[in-house]
């Protein structure tokens, strides 16, 4: 494996866990108020995401990291890597990614 090859495997993990992480904070924000979270008294806050998008041009168009039905405890500690796996897989372009679009 060439340098150009390690270094743009090694953006291209970045963005992953970036898109990951931004999902996440999406999840949390966005939870307590979607139709599509629920939870209870035993910690168990629970939603469902359908779609997973990511954007390097502001919001014009979007490529897709994740489509489907995947439920997410927001409040397991392993809630962070579930949605990591999400993206799993996917190949993106090398650039510079603004915007993360999740559809719950």
């Amino acid at each position: 494996m060439s340098r150009l090859e390690a270094a743009t495997k090694m953006k291209l993990s970045r963005v992953r866990s970036i898109a990951a992480w931004c999902a996440g904070l999406a999840l949390l924000c966005a939870a307590p108020e979607a139709q599509a979270a629920s939870g209870d008294a035993d910690g168990t806050f629970t939603v469902t995401i359908s779609q997973v998008e990511i954007s390097k041009d502001g919001g014009a168009s979007y490529t897709t990291l994740f489509s489907g039905s995947k439920e997410i405890n927001i409040a397991a500690a392993n809630a962070g890597a579930v949605a990591t796996g999400l993206a799993s897989g996917v190949a993106l372009s090398p650039g510079t990614y603004n915007q993360v679009r999740v559809t719950i």
